[in-house]
């Protein structure tokens, strides 16, 4: 199909759907206008990034949005499919941008938007986004793994929360293997914003759904402004595991953050130089109930709260903060290691629901 041809690329889409088929990107740039629609039951690839799509302009349209979904320019939509792989291309989307002075949602950048989906792979593909490269809402049993995302906009700012984001209602999933650049220029403000994002709350800020059953593994982040954030708040996220993570160069908050959700085990993750903790468990402000069942293990933190010490308090520059507000957190710290100067505590645990064991710490225990 023509490279600059929308229309005939969406065409060969729903061909591949009605038989089960495959579209394949062969080597090139394919400059697009608009979304494509992906059906049921397709394959999607093409030859890494020798296969690129590219978004024509700042000036593209926001894209038809069925019920219920947030507005936006995205490249891929699935609403209310099933088996899906979309593999070995590279979506830049770095032209897209929120225009000063527009509604936030109308102009959000989401490069694959999924809705109510279940069984879709997203690997194996490098984005340049100006915002999210995946955002995944209501959906079950799909795999992020072993992309390569750098962030990057002519406005130099983010046009998505949520570089790799998931949204109330998802469960069964697994992020694994990805590499997150918040940084794709290399000079310049850091472009994302929360690396990777568990949000339990519904997108109009509505009272939640469960999010459960999720791996966060191996993953490789750096110039983000947060890193993994598990943020239950009105639906609660439970049954959480995030293990083996690398996060490094964190400008405005935590490397890993656990709040209002249960049975989240933070295990064998490294962070390195954050604006606040390396782990933090807390209670968001404005929400009840805090975190249960959580574990901090064989973590490694290093220069972490090196942010602003007028800005933040000692116990929000601690390597490792569990500062839950609920009478009932109960969160187990053992065999981490703290390193560094630039932290006030090296364990900040003020509740009585916590506990510590072991671990080799640098800085005062509190």
């Amino acid at each position: 199909f023509p490279s600059h041809d929308t229309a005939s690329i969406q065409a060969a889409i729903n061909c591949a759907g009605t038989v089960s088929g495959s579209v394949c990107f062969p080597k090139g740039t394919y400059i697009i206008s608009n979304s494509f629609n992906v059906p049921s039951n397709i394959l999607i690839y093409g030859y890494g990034n020798q296969s690129v799509i590219r978004c024509a302009s700042t000036t593209l349209p926001p894209t038809y949005n069925p019920t219920n979904i947030a507005a936006g320019f995205r490249v891929f939509l699935l609403y209310n499919v099933s088996n899906i792989r979309i593999t070995n291309l590279r979506i830049d989307s770095s032209l897209v941008y929120q225009p000063q002075g527009s509604t936030p949602s109308t102009w959000r950048a989401r490069d694959i938007y999924a809705w109510n989906v279940s069984n879709v792979s997203v690997d194996n593909c490098s984005f340049l986004s100006s915002g999210a490269a995946t955002v995944f809402t209501n959906s079950s049993k799909y795999w992020i793994q072993n992309n390569d995302i750098a962030c990057q906009s002519v406005n130099n700012t983010y046009n998505h929360d949520g570089v790799i984001d998931q949204w109330w209602g998802s469960h069964d999933f697994v992020i694994s293997g990805n590499r997150i650049n918040g940084q794709g220029s290399g000079s310049g403000p850091y472009i994302g914003r929360y690396a990777i994002l568990l949000t339990a709350t519904n997108s109009d800020g509505s009272a939640g759904t469960p999010m459960y059953n999720a791996v966060i593994s191996n993953n490789t982040v750096e110039n983000c402004r947060f890193g993994i954030w598990v943020m239950g708040r009105s639906g609660r996220c439970y049954s959480v595991s995030v293990s083996g993570n690398s996060i490094a160069n964190i400008s405005e908050g935590n490397g890993i953050s656990v709040t209002n959700s249960d049975n989240v085990s933070v295990v064998g993750n490294t962070t390195r130089n954050t604006y606040m903790s390396g782990v933090s468990v807390f209670n968001e402000i404005g929400f009840a109930s805090g975190c249960t069942g959580c574990v901090l293990s064989g973590n490694t933190i290093s220069d972490a709260g090196n942010g602003n010490p007028s800005t933040y308090v000692s116990n929000e520059k601690a390597a490792i903060s569990v500062k839950d507000t609920a009478l009932n957190a109960s969160v187990s710290v053992s065999g981490n290691t703290v390193i560094g100067n630039t932290h006030g505590y090296a364990v900040y645990m003020p509740n009585e629901g916590a506990e510590l064991i072991g671990g080799a710490y640098q800085a005062e225990l509190s």
